[in-house]
């Protein structure tokens, strides 16, 4: 299990109790909770400062300013990752040096022997700087890429958790997210898929060494996938909330991304403006930084089977899953709870989580999110993916496997997971 990380001092800021409204959830945690900024720029200047171990560039158009980051990084030599769609729409080329090599042999959710060839060009070419241009899975190849040895002790580092293995003279990792959800930018921790099944290497060397993060570059990004990589961002937040290991400031970063978050997808699905593209992008670097601290919880870690089995979107299999998980917390907080701060502690922040989704109880942040679902333009039942009865144990099997399952703050036995399931085909 996940050890819980204790609730350290809140920084002068009064404990939260109860279900709170906006403001009040505003001024007891010390974030914005305002209304959404009508323009990009408007958007930017709002912004705080995000403390942060990654440094990160902010802002529309500012995609250029690679050119600068990659010459303080050595000779010129570098290694772009990035899928030949991502290249040509971000336009990235044009500020790297002649003679940049590209990688971009690996599919979405990557696979370990995709990134393991990865690490192999990164042997032979030995780049200064590595680039990731992308979504979620390009970045996290680039990161795997950058820091796993080749060929074998890289293998055995990521099936194994070895930590050790990971290269402490890696070249530098510049991070350019094109579509704003994953907070892959802000991590230290990749994905890998072997024989279906999911790995995680957690290790602050995976962190980048900056990103640039340019709202403009998700323009042309197609809303459905957007909107799945909002409700990847939205899980983010509801999890690191109620995770074992979440303090007051994970919880009030993950708390403004989630106001954020919910009014962007009770809008409906739609191209999103310049202005929508910067609350996105900042929210989903809020809550990207909360899981930093925190980590995922159950509604990843049954995502990921689901995904692998059914192709159905990662952002969007964690929001599937988050809904019947919103329930099944309420429901047990008070018989199952087994995070040491207790479960009071544990009904105090459930009460937040249903504020900040706009609803007074948490009998009804379940409903609130599916709708919230809905209104991004996707079927709310597992059955319409093409899941049935007869996989559900599979996916409880494959989700309860995963550590991340064990960051739950209630106990969840395979049979009420296995009912939980089958009520949402």
């Amino acid at each position: 299990m996940i050890p819980a990380a204790r609730d350290e001092s809140t920084g002068g800021r009064p404990a939260l109790a109860g279900a709170l409204d906006r403001e009040q959830l505003g001024t007891a945690t010390g974030y914005r909770t305002t209304r959404l900024c009508r323009s990009a720029a408007e958007a930017e200047q709002a912004r705080p400062e995000l403390s942060g171990a990654a440094p990160q560039v902010f802002g529309t158009g500012r995609l250029p300013e690679v050119a600068g980051i990659v010459a303080t990084h050595g000779t010129g030599r570098v290694l772009l990752v990035g899928s030949d769609a991502a290249v040509r729409r971000s336009g990235i080329e044009r500020f790297l040096p002649a003679g940049t090599r590209r990688f971009n042999g690996f599919s979405p959710n990557p696979r370990l022997q995709d990134v393991l060839d990865g690490c192999d060009l990164v042997a032979r070419y030995q780049p200064d700087v590595v680039v990731g241009v992308g979504g979620g899975s390009a970045m996290d190849a680039a990161k795997l890429a950058r820091v796993l040895p080749p060929g074998d002790a890289g293998r055995h580092a990521v099936l194994h958790s070895d930590v050790g293995l990971l290269r402490t003279d890696a070249p530098a990792l510049v991070l350019v997210p094109t579509v704003s959800g994953s907070g892959s930018e802000v991590t230290r921790f990749a994905t890998v898929y072997d024989d279906g099944r999911k790995y995680s290497v957690d290790h602050a060397r995976v962190l980048s060494t900056v990103s640039i993060v340019d709202p403009d570059l998700a323009a042309t990004c197609p809303p459905a996938v957007a909107f799945s990589c909002v409700l990847d961002a939205l899980a983010h937040a509801v999890e690191s909330y109620w995770s074992l290991r979440s303090t007051a400031d994970s919880r009030a970063l993950a708390g403004e991304a989630l106001v954020t978050l919910r009014q962007i997808a009770a809008g409906g699905r739609r191209r999103l403006d310049s202005a929508a593209r910067v609350h996105i992008a900042l929210s989903a670097i809020r809550a990207g930084r909360a899981i930093d601290v925190t980590r995922t919880t159950a509604a990843h870690a049954f995502a990921y089977p689901t995904t692998v089995r059914f192709g159905v979107p990662h952002g969007l299999a964690c929001g599937l899953h988050l809904i019947w998980l919103l329930d099944h917390v309420a429901s047990l907080v008070e018989t199952d709870c087994v995070d040491p701060r207790g479960a009071e502690f544990v009904t105090a922040r459930l009460d937040e989580i249903a504020s900040l989704l706009g609803v007074e109880h948490p009998k009804e942040s379940a409903h609130a999110l599916e709708s919230l679902v809905a209104a991004a333009g996707f079927a709310t039942r597992l059955g319409m993916y093409g899941v049935t009865g007869a996989d559900t144990a599979a996916i409880v099997g494959d989700g309860l496997g995963s550590v991340r399952a064990g960051n739950l703050p209630v106990r969840l036995p395979p049979d009420a997971a296995l009912t939980a399931l089958r009520d949402r085909l």
